[in-house]
């Protein structure tokens, strides 16, 4: 099952370059919408990421793994974190844009930018 997950994570990342366009054309007509569904879908893909580096190995052959050197490897599972981090966040973003807009048709988001500036400027309090 990992490695039918990791080959899946690995498949769709034409669906993460798709979802970078699609966010570009989405954003005149629902801007808050997208904005939610951007921040929200940080969660999943930071899990994303993280299980796709974890099981780096299973994506690469022995014959890779022969021939790379263990700092070939680590550096390579660094730029395969960011790569999957960065695809996988615009199709979550996407996912949770479209379900929140179908799902909640009436709902204009005016709440997200009083929020999230509020925690800004708690965060920014701290320091």
């Amino acid at each position: 099952m990992r490695v039918f997950i990791c080959w899946l994570i690995n498949a769709c990342d034409w669906i993460g370059g798709l979802s970078f366009y699609a966010w570009f054309v989405i954003l005149p007509l629902w801007k808050k919408v997208v904005v939610f569904g951007s921040i929200v879908a940080i969660i999943p893909a930071f899990i994303t990421a993280i299980y796709a580096a974890m099981n780096y190995e299973l994506m690469l052959s022995r014959g890779m793994i022969r021939w790379m050197s263990p700092l070939n490897i680590v550096t390579n599972r660094f730029y395969y974190f960011f790569k999957v981090l960065f695809l996988s966040g615009a199709a979550w973003s996407i996912l949770i844009s479209y379900c929140a807009h179908k799902f909640f048709p009436n709902e204009k988001f005016d709440w997200i930018v009083p929020f999230f500036k509020n925690v800004v400027e708690s965060i920014s309090h701290l320091f």
